[in-house]
C-alpha cells in the first residue's frame, strides 16, 4: 500500500527547507565562525603568496596555491557538514515514523537550505585568494576559477551527507571518512605525476576529486602563460626553470587541455553521485527503524 504522509511533497519541502533556513539564522555563531575561519585561510594565503610574480623559481608557490584551493574547498566545508546531518537524525527518524514527511523531501530539504552557504562562502573564499596572489587577473579566468571551488565545495559536501548516512553517528562518520580521503589526497596530482602512477593504482586516481579540481584549475590558470620569466623557450632550461611557458608546466605534471571540460563535468557528476549514495544510506536507514519499531 501507499504511504501517506501529512501532506504533499512540494509542501513537505517547503516547510522543510524553511525549517533549515530557520535553524541555521537561530545558530549564527556557527555560521560566524565557518565564515572567520574561510576568511582567515583565504588571507593567510594572500599573505605568503602575495602578488607573486611568474618566474621559473616562483612557479611551484603558484601551483601549491592552487593545490591549497583544492585541499581547502574540501576540508573546510567536508567535516562541518556531516554534523548538519548527523545532528538531526533522531529527529528525522521520529518524524518520519510518524509519517509527518518523506525521505526525499527531508534530505532534498536539507540538501537546498545548505546550498547558498557552500555557494557564498566559496566565492568569498576565491575573491580573497585569487586577486591577491599572482593567478591571472582576467575576469573570464576568475570566474572559471570561482566555478571550479564552488564545485569542489559541493562535492566536498556530498561526501559528507553520504558520510553522515552511512554511519549515522558524527563521531563514527569523522574516524573512517579520512580513511577514503586519503588515497584521494595523495593521488590528485599534486605529489605524484599522473602519467606515472602504476596501471594498478590508477583508477584510485580516476575516483579522486581532488584531480579533477587541481587540474581544471592548473589549466584554467597555465594555459594564459605563454612565456616564464627566465625559462628561454630555446635552449638549455636554468635548473630553477621547470618549463618554459605554462602548457610544458602541465605536460610536466601529465596534464592536458583537452581535459578540462571532462574535469569540470566529472565534478558535477560526483556531485549527484554521491548525494544519491547519501539518499539511499538514509532510506535504507529509516526503513530498517521502521521494520525494528
Amino acid at each position: 500500500n501507499r504511504v501517506r504522509y501529512a501532506t504533499g511533497f512540494i509542501r513537505q519541502l517547503l516547510v522543510l527547507c524553511q525549517r533549515s533556513f530557520l535553524t541555521t539564522l537561530r545558530d549564527p555563531v556557527l555560521l560566524r565562525v565557518r565564515f572567520v575561519q574561510i576568511v582567515l585561510t583565504a588571507i593567510i594565503i594572500a599573505i605568503v603568496s602575495f602578488d607573486t610574480a611568474i618566474t621559473g623559481p616562483t612557479v611551484m608557490n603558484l601551483e601549491g596555491v592552487l593545490y591549497n584551493v583544492a585541499r581547502d574547498m574540501n576540508f573546510l566545508f567536508l567535516f562541518p557538514s556531516v554534523n548538519f546531518i548527523t545532528a538531526e537524525l533522531p529527529l528525522f527518524f521520529r518524524e518520519h515514523k510518524a509519517r509527518i514527511y518523506s525521505v526525499e523531501s527531508y534530505y532534498m530539504a536539507k540538501s537546498l537550505a545548505e546550498l547558498p552557504q557552500n555557494t557564498i562562502l566559496p566565492l568569498l573564499y576565491s575573491i580573497i585568494v585569487y586577486f591577491a596572489t599572482g593567478l591571472v587577473r582576467t575576469f573570464s579566468k576568475f570566474i572559471i576559477f570561482s566555478v571550479i571551488s564552488i564545485l569542489q565545495v559541493w562535492v566536498a559536501t556530498s561526501i559528507a551527507y553520504a558520510g553522515a548516512c552511512i554511519f549515522g553517528e558524527e563521531g563514527l562518520a569523522v574516524t573512517y571518512i579520512p580513511l577514503y580521503i586519503l588515497p584521494m589526497l595523495i593521488f590528485g596530482g599534486f605529489y605524484i605525476n599522473y602519467e606515472s602512477i602504476p596501471k594498478y593504482l590508477q583508477w584510485v586516481s580516476y575516483l579522486s576529486w581532488f584531480r579533477y579540481g587541481f587540474e581544471s584549475l592548473q589549466i584554467n590558470q597555465w594555459t594564459a602563460i605563454d612565456s616564464i620569466e627566465g625559462c628561454p623557450k630555446n635552449g638549455t632550461l636554468p635548473l630553477d626553470c621547470t618549463a618554459s611557458d605554462g602548457l610544458g608546466l602541465l605536460a610536466r605534471r601529465g596534464m592536458h587541455t583537452d581535459r578540462f571540460i571532462p574535469d569540470v563535468m566529472i565534478l558535477v557528476a560526483f556531485f549527484f553521485i554521491y548525494r544519491a549514495i547519501g539518499f539511499v544510506a538514509l532510506y535504507l536507514r529509516a526503513k530498517f527503524q521502521k521494520s525494528n519499531s
